[in-house]
């Protein structure tokens, strides 16, 4: 993970939390954008397209699960939740939302490695077996082939020109 290039955004009304994430993550490799208002987090999701939000349940204008839920609506984006007073249920409440992860303050920082980690890994192999079923389905005219060599490239080509099989 050292040296990436990917972006956070880190949603906390604490500014000494967004300060110290900052720093710890971006001495991951990672820029790190942070918003103290939910609204302002929200204008950074649309504008700058972050790989992973990291998001307060306490916040001021509307509570994190709220926010949670509004990203949901249009992303499939990681979120992990944090929170000061952590319970159970309200644990259960982000997953049911939407969250990835759920952490709670102070936040250790050998355990968010290991969550940001397998967040970003999950999208990643998300993102393959999209493009995957992408190429499929641009495929799918000939049924079970698969592949992209030469070989295949030409096989594709000769079953265009022959047409539909009844």
């Amino acid at each position: 993970m050292e040296g990436t290039s990917q972006k956070l955004l880190v949603i906390d009304d604490d500014s000494k939390l967004n300060r110290l994430l900052t720093d710890y993550l971006g001495g991951m490799g990672f820029q790190v954008l942070t918003a103290i208002k939910p609204s302002e987090g929200l204008k950074f999701l649309e504008r700058e397209k972050p790989d992973l939000v990291i998001l307060d349940i306490m916040l001021p204008e509307m509570d994190g699960l709220e926010v949670c839920r509004t990203i949901r609506k249009d992303s499939n984006i990681p979120i992990i939740m944090l929170t000061a007073k952590g319970s159970i249920a309200t644990a259960v409440e982000a997953m049911k939302k939407g969250a990835f992860d759920y952490l709670t303050k102070p936040v250790d920082t050998q355990q968010l490695k290991q969550v940001l980690e397998g967040a970003l890994e999950r999208t990643t192999a998300y993102e393959k077996v999209e493009l995957y079923r992408r190429t499929l389905a641009s495929k799918g005219r000939f049924g079970r082939l698969v592949g992209e060599s030469r070989p295949m490239r030409m096989l594709y080509d000769l079953l265009s020109q022959v047409g539909p099989s009844a």
